[in-house]
């Protein structure tokens, strides 16, 4: 490309970077957005969500912060993908306390809290063991206007039954079917039938 007059543009270095990080190689990913801004290509939103998510994945949320920090001094405005990959990143680490105030912030920000999100939190506070944190996040979903989706059902019917709250479970199923979701038979009823 260079060699024939063209210059790269944010695509470009966005789909390189995007490759780099995709093969764990974002040190050199970081290296190419220093010479897009180098060569006064502006990174945008995008570019800057594949950084966050892969150092997240990497298990560098303090890196990750830097980089929104980064975003933030270009005016660059973080979005929900960007809130949710450190969202995921605390939940996998049981910061959830963390991954709260991050969902949090999202709702504070304006920015539309979805379905995706909500249910990486309710995950999380059941890998976490506190189902009872859980169905509050799904109880709020209605406040926020996001409807429960089979996997917030299936995620919370699968941890009570584990939890041994059999009835609670039956509760949320016939809730699930109230709202018009079918349960996934094979995946849904299976932990119940288990106890």
């Amino acid at each position: 490309m260079i060699s024939k007059d063209i210059a790269p543009d944010v695509v470009t270095y966005t789909s390189l970077i995007d490759g780099l990080c995709k093969l764990g190689q974002w040190q050199e990913a970081t290296r190419l957005l220093e010479q897009m801004l180098s060569k006064s290509v502006s990174p945008d939103v995008i570019t800057f969500n594949i950084f966050v998510d892969t150092i997240c994945k990497a298990g560098m949320v303090v890196k990750a912060k830097s980089v929104l920090d980064m975003m933030m001094q270009r005016h660059i405005e973080p979005d929900t993908v960007t809130y949710c990959s450190l969202m995921d990143d605390y939940c996998m680490r049981g910061e959830m306390d963390k991954a709260k105030e991050v969902i949090d912030l999202i709702i504070s920000k304006g920015s539309m809290v979805d379905d995706h999100s909500c249910n990486m939190l309710i995950n999380g506070y059941c890998k976490a063991k506190t189902i009872d944190q859980a169905t509050k996040i799904c109880k709020e979903m209605h406040s926020l206007e996001v409807v429960p989706d089979t996997i917030t059902f299936n995620t919370l019917i699968d941890d009570l039954c584990k939890a041994g709250r059999i009835e609670d479970a039956e509760q949320l199923l016939s809730k699930m079917q109230g709202c018009g979701q079918l349960p996934d038979d094979s995946w849904t009823l299976s932990p119940c039938l288990d106890n």
